[in-house]
């Protein structure tokens, strides 16, 4: 955990000066943060990877159904179902109703609003 904080806290000391691939790496801290069981600080991440604006909405469609999953994790149901939607709808303008990816938004979407009862 110390490891990855310490990287994360470089990545605002050294840019690449490429907002895809500086949001790429936050995603990907991100992720890890959320793995091993740290999923505030993984919010952290993802928030500032989207902060970035980065140009791929995949990317951004990842990093909001990671977001997502993290605050439900954190019981934080109704800013997860938010990240959820614009997950789905991010991933469903770009690949199609029936891609994998969009099924997966929508299982994690529907936990969302299930757990909001």
């Amino acid at each position: 955990r110390a490891l990855l904080e310490r990287g994360a806290a470089r990545f605002e000391e050294h840019r690449s000066g490429d907002p895809a691939i500086d949001a790429q790496l936050r995603f990907t801290v991100g992720q890890l943060l959320a793995e091993i069981g740290d999923p505030a600080t993984a919010v952290a991440q993802f928030d500032a990877a989207l902060a970035l604006d980065p140009p791929d909405p995949l990317l951004r469609a990842d990093v909001l159904h990671e977001r997502s999953r993290a605050l439900d994790v954190q019981n934080f149901f109704p800013e997860s179902e938010g990240s959820a939607r614009a997950a789905l709808a991010l991933r469903e303008a770009a690949l199609g109703p029936d891609a994998s990816p969009v099924a997966h938004s929508v299982q994690t979407l529907g936990v969302a609003v299930q757990k909001q009862g």
